[in-house]
């Protein structure tokens, strides 16, 4: 069996529409709900054995802890926390 380890950088959400809250923000990158589907995709496979999440930084945040709260928004809804 196959087995799928995802990097999950949070640079590659659209920052104008989550926000800064990285060190590296993108314009015109993934939708939060784009996001979501192609991990719970990869999750529902069964062959997913690890996601790592990186580059949150809520000091460079200008919305308060939005980067936080959307990516942590995305992992609870994909193992239903």
């Amino acid at each position: 069996m196959d087995k799928i380890y995802v990097s999950f950088d949070v640079d590659s959400l659209d920052a104008e529409l989550v926000s800064n809250g990285t060190g590296t923000p993108v314009s015109n990158g993934f939708l939060v709900e784009e996001i979501s589907m192609l991990l719970h995709v990869l999750y529902s496979s069964q062959k997913m054995i690890a996601l790592e999440v990186s580059e949150i930084n809520p000091l460079l945040d200008h919305k308060g802890n939005s980067m936080a709260e959307e990516v942590f928004s995305i992992i609870s809804q994909l193992f239903e926390l």
